[in-house]
């Protein structure tokens, strides 16, 4: 599983943008060896963190979820870093991270127990402790896990009854 990890980080980093089909692979082999707790898988994993869409947005998502079972309960402080710049970046950079290595980014600083990161979450975080976006969900999460520090409950949406769909509930 690793060597075919290694191979296409060396490809994309060559030849670019995976197929969805290869991406969603990789991404999978990468959390395996996160779930099996592969210890020879972080520096390959560890090549995926930085920002480069050409390694492909499952794939890079998976490896960092894996790094997060990696090092469970253990910070590693220069993994964490990375990891929260990739999680607060601004939305306006561009080209901007996208939302799976975000989301991916604060489960795995809850479950490395990144101490030193939880100020930077939060500050990312700001006012929209009780946003129903999954960027915010992942990031309340980790600081509960880290903390024990716990949120209102989400708002919950408004949703307007429509009348006349295709199928409807018989009285």
């Amino acid at each position: 599983i690793l060597e075919k990890v290694r191979k296409e980080f060396e490809l994309r980093s060559k030849a670019g943008t995976p197929s969805q089909a290869a991406d969603a692979q990789v991404g999978f082999l990468c959390e395996a060896l996160g779930l099996m707790k592969y210890a020879p898988a972080d520096p390959v994993l560890r090549g995926y963190v930085p920002k480069n869409l050409l390694l492909g947005e499952l794939t890079r998502g998976g490896a960092i979820w894996a790094l997060g079972h990696l090092h469970a309960g253990k910070s590693v402080e220069p993994l964490a870093k990375l990891m929260t710049e990739r999680l607060t970046e601004p939305a306006s950079a561009i080209p901007m991270e996208v939302y799976r290595v975000r989301h991916a980014c604060a489960i795995s600083l809850g479950r490395m127990q990144a101490k030193s990161q939880v100020e930077p979450m939060r500050k990312y975080l700001g006012n929209n402790i009780g946003g129903l976006d999954i960027t915010s969900m992942a990031i309340r999460w980790s600081i509960h896990e880290i903390t024990g520090e716990t949120f209102p409950e989400p708002e919950r949406p408004v949703v307007g009854a429509k009348a006349k769909w295709f199928l409807e509930q018989l009285d």
